[in-house]
């Protein structure tokens, strides 16, 4: 075991389990990535909608905190259809489309983006065949809160954005003292509008396969050392049995499968050798029935 043969099998075995173990960490740091994501969700999606009043920070300028993210509220105001902005390239059950983003102008003087839903790209490609109007007058809409998304950089059309950053939408109107650091995703609206954009659906909130396949990369890591010791206990015991004379034990062979070819080979000569004892069994009969 102390040969520079075995050493360096030993030191491969502990890279190769460190290897594993780098691995796993890594699939156990995605998971908890995603339960982080998903915390939010879990706790606030389903919870009773409060006043906007009465969430700290969901009128403000600073950026929605994560433990408040989906939480329900309700919001008086009125629509503000004029300064309606279309987000581009976002899904719905793998058709694209558009979310709609109309600011509700509150009882408080501040204006809130509210995303209403999402539309189908129309026949031109250029944006929905049609955008539903909000319901006119007072309203009152139960939102679910957002922080903004971040800039691409990318330029879009005329009332169009890439993505939801409200810093650069609150630029798009000029006139609106408009709550840059949260948005609202709508879940219902009194009185309600028809034909309204399409509710979108609640977040998934699967964790995936990473728990399962961290430890399976922990396993491999633990069988790397057991694999390591089973074969220098065997070789240990032939050295020892070479030693004192006695054979070798003999370990059994795993038999390989047989292969399509070698069944096929098999029936060949089994068919070839069926003709042959045919053959001389009628040699055979042949002979006795010959005069002498």
């Amino acid at each position: 075991m102390l040969s520079s043969r075995w050493i360096g099998g030993f030191l491969l075995a502990v890279l190769l389990a460190l290897a594993c173990v780098g691995l796993g960490s890594w699939q156990w740091d995605r998971r908890e990535q995603i339960r982080a994501h998903n915390a939010p969700v879990l706790a606030n999606y389903d919870t009773d909608p409060r006043p906007v009043a009465e969430v700290p920070g969901a009128t403000s300028d600073e950026r929605l905190p994560t433990a408040l993210q989906w939480t329900p509220v309700v919001l008086r105001g009125s629509y503000l259809p004029q300064d309606t902005v279309l987000v581009r390239n976002r899904t719905l059950e793998g058709r694209p489309g558009y979310h709609v983003l109309v600011p509700l102008a509150l009882d408080d003087g501040r204006t809130l983006l509210v995303d209403r839903g999402w539309l189908p790209t129309g026949a031109t490609g250029a944006g929905p065949d049609s955008v539903p109007a909000p319901p006119p007058g007072e309203v009152e809409v139960v939102a679910r809160l957002r922080p903004p998304e971040p800039d691409l950089g990318r330029d879009a059309p005329p009332g169009q954005v890439q993505t939801i950053d409200l810093p650069h939408i609150a630029g798009m109107m000029p006139g609106q003292d408009l709550v840059t650091g949260v948005y609202g995703v709508r879940a219902a609206e009194s009185p309600a509008a028809d034909p309204s954009p399409v509710a979108l659906p609640r977040p998934i909130v699967d964790e995936g396969p990473h728990l399962s396949y961290s430890l399976q990369w922990f396993v491999f890591a633990l069988g790397v050392f057991v694999g390591y010791g089973v074969i220098a206990r065997r070789t240990a015991h032939d050295l020892r049995a070479a030693e004192s004379g006695a054979p070798l034990p003999q370990r059994p062979s795993r038999r390989r499968r047989p292969s399509a070819e070698d069944e096929e080979d098999a029936e060949l000569d089994a068919a070839e050798q069926a003709a042959t004892r045919e053959a001389q069994a009628r040699e055979a009969q042949a002979h006795r029935r010959s005069p002498a």
